[in-house]
């Protein structure tokens, strides 16, 4: 087994609406869709896990690396959550990102936490 050459990819209607919202009402719209389809996913993956824990399901033999991926999976559901009622939030606030200056501040943030996820 070799690891994929490629990079992680992310494919998303909802983000690619956000790319391209015309103004901070369809924003926060959109932000809340997003919110909705991060809570709307986290309940079906307990439905799913709850036919495992209540036995209707049985794990399937030398198949644990499917709950690893769905713990990543989790992960991802509950950082699209936060991501998005942070968002949120920032487009609520009197400067929200519409400004320059505050999408600048943004990037400098993000830059800061990736270089702690590069540098270690």
């Amino acid at each position: 087994a070799q690891a994929a050459q490629s990079r992680f990819l992310i494919e998303s209607e909802s983000l690619a609406r956000l790319v391209n919202a015309e103004d901070h009402e369809q924003l926060l719209m959109l932000l809340r869709g997003f919110q909705d389809e991060a809570l709307q996913d986290a309940a079906w993956t307990r439905e799913e896990i709850a036919r495992y824990l209540d036995g209707s399901r049985p794990v399937p033999a030398g198949r644990g690396n499917n709950a690893m991926v769905t713990s990543l999976l989790v992960d991802m559901t509950a950082c699209r959550l936060r991501w998005a009622r942070e968002m949120e939030a920032r487009l609520n606030e009197p400067a929200a990102l519409d400004d320059s200056d505050e999408a600048l501040e943004l990037y400098t943030q993000i830059d800061s936490r990736l270089a702690e996820i590069v540098e270690g």
